[in-house]
């Protein structure tokens, strides 16, 4: 049960930073109430959330002390924020050599791309 208790509480922390960057984002953009401006409100905040997680993580990994669980940097990849998982291990040089960890990212990615081709495609088609 101890384990689980980083993985909960940096998943919530990551969560509400997410949601209020993009709340910030919504109202500095002064962005109406429609689906498109509060995925691109959603997608800001999260991608700015992971970023900021991987370079807290990377200065804990220095530090010595308590690390962010991989299964939090991955699932905030997965609901939005790959790009900026992605800019963090660029970045930072956070988690670049780790080949599991890199594959789940590649897939997660993956899996995005699809759903991104997907949704455009059924827009067009529309």
């Amino acid at each position: 049960m101890e384990r689980r208790r980083p993985v909960v509480f940096h998943m919530l922390l990551g969560l509400l930073l997410a949601a209020l960057l993009a709340l910030g984002a919504w109202r500095l953009f002064n962005l109406g109430w429609n689906w498109p401006a509060c995925l691109w409100s959603w997608l800001f905040g999260v991608t700015l959330a992971t970023f900021l997680y991987y370079g807290w993580d990377k200065r804990q990994a220095r530090r010595g002390g308590a690390r962010v669980p991989e299964v939090v940097l991955h699932l905030l990849a997965l609901i939005g924020g790959s790009l900026g998982a992605y800019a963090g291990m660029q970045l930072f040089r956070h988690k670049t050599l780790k080949g599991r960890f890199r594959l789940v990212f590649w897939l997660i990615a993956l899996i995005q791309a699809g759903l991104l081709g997907w949704l455009a495609y059924e827009w067009w088609r529309a």
